[in-house]
């Protein structure tokens, strides 16, 4: 199985420069890319995302864990959502329904800024794509990476050359932690002085739309 037999190679473009191959390359178990006389080598990688088949699934923290490129290969076509930041571990409440571990001290590396514009419908958000394209550029010269459509707006992907590498300081701080939010609030700040409807209270390290080839209209990969 290859991955354009799984996806266009425009979203995994996308996805793989977002995942800074944070996640195994295979399956640890029941590989369908490992010949049975193959040894799995996957870099001691550990690494976890959270992903949703629909917008009601992610709202109820009801999605699964992946921690493979393979995994996610295979679910893809039918994905909504995803965590696009690594976290150092994925889990489930006792009922193996609901996600849990997906909170910012728990992230092992940070691989974009994301910038959620929601406008009041999907005709709004098209009569805005000009001013969305033109309040994107930080500085006049910070272009973002990739640019996703959504219902009534638009998710804007800033993603960084190197992941940023969490670790915990022995009094509990994260200064690489700290530092990234504030990245993140001044994006969003930026942003929100040219439309109003960028959204700077959502978890700047949480749950966005996954690249798919429909909702992709814009990848610059350099």
């Amino acid at each position: 199985m290859s991955v354009t037999e799984k996806l266009s190679y425009k979203s995994w473009s996308a996805i793989s420069l977002i995942l800074h191959n944070g996640l195994k390359k295979y399956k640890p178990k029941n590989s369908k890319l490992v010949q049975l006389n193959q040894e799995v080598h996957n870099d001691n990688k550990t690494g976890s995302i959270a992903v949703f088949r629909n917008k009601s699934s992610m709202s109820r923290d009801m999605g699964f864990v992946v921690t493979s490129e393979e995994a996610l290969i295979e679910n893809i076509e039918t994905l909504t959502h995803w965590t696009p930041n690594t976290f150092n571990w994925l889990g489930y409440d006792n009922s193996r329904k609901h996600i849990k571990g997906h909170s910012e001290r728990n992230l092992s590396q940070i691989n974009a800024f994301v910038v959620d514009i929601d406008f009041k419908d999907a005709l709004d958000r098209d009569r805005n794509l000009n001013l969305v394209n033109s309040s994107i550029v930080l500085d006049d010269h910070i272009l973002p990476t990739l640019v996703l459509k959504t219902d009534k707006g638009y998710q804007i992907y800033y993603i960084l050359d190197r992941p940023a590498f969490l670790s915990k300081h022995k009094n509990g701080s994260m200064p690489v932690l700290s530092a990234a939010r504030k990245i993140s609030e001044n994006i969003k700040s930026t942003i929100m002085e040219k439309i109003p409807a960028t959204d700077v209270g959502c978890n700047s390290f949480g749950i966005f739309r996954i690249p798919r080839e429909d909702n992709i209209i814009f990848l610059n990969q350099n």
